[in-house]
């Protein structure tokens, strides 16, 4: 392999495993992150709170003003039932002090056709009466007659009198019926008024009621949708919270890892039996007298032998990479990767866990056959034979 090769090698893996640190990195700082939504999601909670409880206060005093219209408006209708059943009351006197009238009329009709026969009957009567006593003599000798007819005149007389009388009652009364009839028009004209009074004050009250009503409505809406903001709000603390749970979960383990990974610093064991063929560092080219940096080991072994993890860890690669081929790469936990290169084939999956000392693929059929390893910790590549147990 050339220098060249070896350099882009080198810088690939560097900006491969920079990737995975960064995510690393983002992971602790999502933390922060997570921590600042709840804490602003808890006061908008707090504020959805006092909405809702300023709502439902005004549900409730809305609801107080809708009770209060309704039993106004019934008390309105109670009125204009009354109201009503009192007009029809003085229309039914009304038109019964008309027919009076128009019987009184009828009476004074008749009283007076009455009185002018019995004024007809007297003038008659008085006529007869001066004839005879323009001649006295007539009556010496018949003095019952004469009796008789001084007496018929004067019981005309009388009863022309008691015909006039009744005139004057029946006119009277044809009067007093007619100021009656007349204040029952105006009682009836101001009971209409106070009916329509009445039922514009209804109306009134309904327009408010069935305003009232819309914003409670209004107001029950809000509070519905506020009900659901808030529902969903809390969920959505409660998945940040797990999330965040999660997380501090996962750095926990990540720590753990860690330092589970540092005290196995010098024992842990080899990826494949082998000679280390080229070291890690700086070396000078053989051939072209230059520098280059070796940030892993190559190890030559055996054809088709198993490749094993070093350490428990997930499969975050698994796949070609470039000039290292058939490359695996492990994240151990605690920022901490190592890196399996020129493999023959792969054997794990991505997002596969695998333990200490499982294989995670063969060495190829090259000759010689080599494979390359890397470890990589806190972002910087270190000496695997720092870390791998001692021959």
């Amino acid at each position: 392999m050339s220098a060249g090769a070896d350099k882009v090698r080198a810088s690939t893996a560097l900006i491969l495993l920079a990737a995975m640190l960064s995510g690393t990195a983002v992971q602790a700082e999502s933390v922060r992150e997570l921590n600042k939504k709840i804490k602003t999601h808890k006061k908008n909670l707090e504020q959805i709170d006092e909405q809702i409880k300023s709502l439902e206060d005004e549900d409730t005093r809305l609801k107080k003003d809708a009770d209060f219209l309704e039993k106004t408006i019934k008390k309105i209708e109670n009125d204009i039932d009354k109201s009503n059943k009192k007009q029809v009351a003085q229309r039914r006197r009304i038109s019964e002090t008309e027919s009076q009238i128009r019987q009184m009329k009828q009476q004074i009709s008749l009283l007076t056709d009455e009185g002018r026969m019995w004024e007809n009957t007297i003038f008659t009567d008085l006529k007869s009466y001066h004839q005879e006593i323009a001649y006295p003599q007539r009556m010496v000798h018949r003095p019952m007659e004469a009796w008789i007819l001084r007496a018929a005149v004067a019981l005309r007389v009388e009863q022309m009198k008691d015909t006039h009388s009744k005139i004057v009652f029946s006119q009277d009364k044809e009067r007093q019926l007619a100021q009656s009839k007349e204040n029952l028009v105006k009682m009836k004209s101001e009971l209409e008024g106070e009916i329509a009074r009445q039922k514009k004050i209804k109306e009134e009250k309904a327009r408010l009621h069935k305003t009232t009503l819309g914003k409670r409505l209004i107001a029950q809406g809000e509070v519905q949708r506020l009900n659901e903001t808030r529902d969903a709000l809390e969920k959505l603390i409660g998945n940040l919270a797990a999330k965040k749970e999660k997380t501090l979960t996962e750095q926990r383990e990540a720590e753990l890892a860690k330092k589970s990974f540092h005290e196995r610093r010098g024992n842990l064991p080899w990826p494949v039996e082998g000679t280390v063929t080229v070291p890690f560092g700086h070396r000078k080219h053989p051939d072209l007298n230059i520098m280059v940096i070796h940030n892993g080991i190559k190890i030559k072994t055996q054809q088709g032998v198993p490749v094993k993890a070093v350490e428990k860890g997930t499969v975050i690669y698994a796949s070609d990479f470039r000039s290292y081929g058939q490359t695996v790469i492990l994240d151990h936990g605690g920022n901490t990767f190592s890196v399996y290169g020129l493999l023959g084939d792969i054997s794990v999956k991505e997002g596969e866990k695998v333990t200490a000392g499982r294989g995670i693929g063969t060495t190829g059929e090259d000759e010689p056959s080599q494979i390359y390893f890397e470890l990589k910790n806190q972002g910087r590549s270190e000496d695997p034979l720092l870390w791998l147990s001692k021959r």
